[in-house]
């Protein structure tokens, strides 16, 4: 963003970021609840699974769609601003370029600082782990979450960015929650197999069974899929629709 961010931009960006991190630190309450009533056991297993469930799940098409709605929805003042400048002649791809990457940063910088804080709550709770281990892990994860929210977003940026309509970017839940059902290599058409996959989760349980990816091809697909959605969301609008 060449120019910097303006007054509305960065309220947008804020308003975003707030709502993704608490978005990511409510659906890791679980693990850390576990933690003080004694349920999770202090070891490298335990802390894998609960820190692969907490963002490999639902956490981040929610953070996604929520963020994608208000940034990006209908009513919002960035998408209000950027249909007027196309009403006005302005080209609509130089337009919303600027709002959709504010919804991309809020994405995946706060589920990023949520999984980070997450992680560092964890391990220190649990007195798990080495200095070393811990800077490793806190990246690993942050790493992890970024490239899953980059990928949601984008497709639910794809979802919305033609209509306004704020509601279609809860459609990336629902493609989450049946994904899961896919079976065996047809799971990986989801980027939350993958996003579990780089946060060290075993393969998706679908009916039948599912082969391992590595985890550089799990990394390269999210980039990817990132880089897809945005493209086609960018293509796709052209000012505020018809009424």
């Amino acid at each position: 963003m060449s120019a910097g961010i303006d007054a509305r931009e960065r309220t947008g960006l804020l308003r975003g970021s707030g709502i993704a991190l608490v978005i990511t630190l409510a659906f890791a309450a679980p693990a850390t609840l576990k933690i003080a009533q004694g349920l999770l056991g202090p070891n490298e297993s335990r802390l894998g699974d609960a820190i692969a469930n907490a963002f490999g799940g639902v956490t981040l098409p929610l953070v996604a769609a929520a963020v994608v709605a208000s940034v990006l929805g209908a009513g919002s003042p960035l998408r209000a601003r950027a249909d007027r400048l196309v009403a006005a002649g302005a080209e609509p791809r130089s337009v919303i370029m600027r709002p959709l990457a504010i919804a991309m940063l809020a994405a995946t910088l706060a589920s990023a600082l949520g999984s980070a804080l997450t992680v560092l709550l964890l391990r220190g709770s649990l007195r798990l782990g080495t200095p070393g281990l811990l800077i490793t892990d806190l990246f690993a994860t942050a790493w992890g979450t970024m490239l899953g929210a980059a990928a949601w977003t984008g497709c639910a940026a794809l979802l919305v960015i033609r209509s306004g309509r704020p509601a279609r970017a809860w459609i990336v839940v629902v493609f989450d929650l049946v994904s899961r059902l896919l079976p065996g290599a047809a799971a990986w058409l989801a980027p939350s197999a993958h996003i579990e996959n780089v946060l060290g989760a075993p393969p998706p349980r679908g009916f039948v069974h599912v082969p391992v990816l590595p985890q550089l091809a799990s990394v390269a697909v999210l980039l990817l899929m990132a880089a897809l959605f945005a493209f086609a969301a960018l293509r796709r609008y052209d000012g505020a629709p018809a009424r």
